[in-house]
């Protein structure tokens, strides 16, 4: 870099001499990876890379307390997930999370809470080697 600049300084004897510049940019480095993440991905990191896993969202507040159940699951697997319990409508939650782009959107009501699992018939998330949900 000092070649570059054409940098140079006089010593004590007069002389004219080229400095040595140390150069250390890792934070510039973190900062330039991490946008060519997001841009590669469009926002929409892979699972093991976002930093909300999945949202556990219910239908109902008659179903927030399984939701919880479900989040402790989760957890215990090393999942980093949230749950959503607000009390607004289905689609609308759905459509948030989808447009912050979190990767999995776990939707638990009535019918899930009998059957024991999130949305959908036989859901089950295999995470080193333990079951979720």
């Amino acid at each position: 870099m000092p070649e570059r600049l054409d940098a140079n300084y006089i010593a004590s004897d007069g002389s004219k001499k080229r400095p040595v510049m140390l150069h250390r940019a890792i934070l510039g480095s973190m900062e330039r990876w991490i946008g060519i993440l997001i841009e590669q991905y469009a926002g929409r990191f892979p699972i093991w890379l976002a930093p909300v896993q999945a949202v556990i969202t219910t239908i109902t507040s008659d179903n927030d307390e399984y939701a919880y159940k479900v989040l402790e699951e989760c957890k215990k697997v090393g999942l980093r997930a949230a749950v959503d319990v607000r009390n607004e409508k289905i689609n609308y939650k759905i459509r948030e999370h989808s447009n912050a782009k979190i990767p999995v959107i776990l939707v638990v009501g009535t019918k899930e809470q009998e059957k024991r699992n999130g949305s959908g018939e036989a859901l089950r998330w295999e995470i080193a080697g333990n079951t979720c949900a």
